[in-house]
């Protein structure tokens, strides 16, 4: 008898995990349908939800209903009884988290529909997904407490005992909550956004990530640095993203022999090369004649470009670089590099000549 019981709940499990495997089409297409009273926006969203949390319930359903037709010793119920009900939590877990990811994919549809890019819109999109990342983890200590409380576990008792090393806990998770407060402070003063170029305590790349602990950010090496949102809510940040216009400031050496008439053909055709780059600020640039070098005649050369990512700031300098030495070319400028004039004394020269000679 315990055989055929044994065997059934094979049959009910085996017949759980087929179905819950091969439903997905029909769930593809219930969400199909039922996606259609929904906007366009959110039509999209749902569909690429992910297919799991449905399965297990299905899987969970199965189960739960096959087994209530099936005379199974007391031993036997409690061992299988656990298993169903780690499932359950699992799928309502994971169903509570599409929930939260759709509403965050809602509200920010919404906020970039109607932002009039005012700094509030700009923290609420941000606190959105920080908060989002609250919610979850406080679902997840929920439903991690309810399994354990119907899993026959005192919770009461264990949140009791947890009370008296919280203490200890407490001076174990200071770094922990100074970069959560250091993450939220980071949140409401803005000095960065996902997507910026920054520069923080001799890190330097694009910001990846804001989390509840740290900020990734993404060096130009490639690599993924992660800092700690306390660390960062302390130390000066560069936002190289913020930029209107980025500068680029050198100076161009000239050989002594340069006459002042080319100088000042030279420095005007530079000018004219800023004016006509539609990227550059018209209103704020320099280009003059600035000193004596050691080995040049120096032109000192300042301007800002109006550009929106890094690509295209060094696309643009070397399309005004090209044009400098191209004007160059047409006065006949030259550029001077380090040289060094050996004086040799009248007698040294002489004994040289004599010592070819021979």
């Amino acid at each position: 008898m315990e055989n055929y019981s044994l065997f059934s709940v094979f049959i009910v499990v085996v017949s759980a995990i087929f179905a819950a495997r091969y439903s997905k089409p029909f769930i593809n297409l219930l969400i199909k349908k039922l996606s259609k009273i929904f906007p366009d926006f959110l039509q999209t969203v749902l569909k690429e939800q992910s297919q799991a949390p449905y399965s297990l319930l299905i899987l969970w359903f199965i189960c739960h209903l096959g087994f209530q037709f099936i005379s199974i010793d007391q031993k036997w119920q409690v061992f299988l009884s656990s298993p169903l009900k780690l499932i359950l939590a699992y799928s309502l877990l994971l169903l509570s988290w599409q929930f939260l990811d759709i509403l965050e994919r809602f509200i920010a549809f919404k906020l970039s529909a109607g932002s009039d890019g005012s700094k509030s819109d700009s923290i609420t999109k941000h606190l959105v997904p920080y908060s989002k990342k609250i919610l979850k983890s406080l679902i997840t200590v929920i439903v991690i407490l309810t399994f354990l409380q119907n899993s026959g576990i005192n919770v009461t008792s264990l949140l009791a005992s947890l009370g008296l090393g919280g203490i200890a806990i407490a001076l174990a998770s200071k770094e922990t909550l100074s970069n959560f407060f250091g993450g939220f402070t980071v949140i409401m003063d803005k000095p960065f956004s996902v997507g910026d170029w920054i520069i923080c305590n001799q890190v330097e790349g694009t910001v990846e990530d804001i989390g509840f602990r740290s900020t990734k950010v993404k060096t130009f090496y490639d690599s993924l640095l992660t800092i700690p949102n306390s660390v960062i809510s302390d130390s000066v940040i560069d936002n190289l993203g913020k930029r209107k216009a980025r500068r680029t400031r050198i100076t161009l050496d000239l050989t002594y022999d340069t006459s002042p008439e080319k100088i000042t053909a030279f420095v005007e055709g530079i000018k004219q090369v800023i004016e006509s780059n539609s990227h550059t600020r018209k209103d704020y640039y320099q280009c003059y004649f600035s000193g004596y070098g050691p080995h040049s005649l120096q032109i000192l050369l300042n301007f800002f470009l109006r550009v929106k990512d890094w690509d295209t700031e060094l696309l643009q300098k070397q399309n005004i670089f090209l044009e400098i030495l191209r004007l160059s070319k047409k006065l006949g400028v030259d550029f001077a590099f380090p040289t060094q004039t050996l004086d040799w004394p009248k007698q040294k020269m002489e004994f040289l000549a004599e010592s070819l000679k021979k």
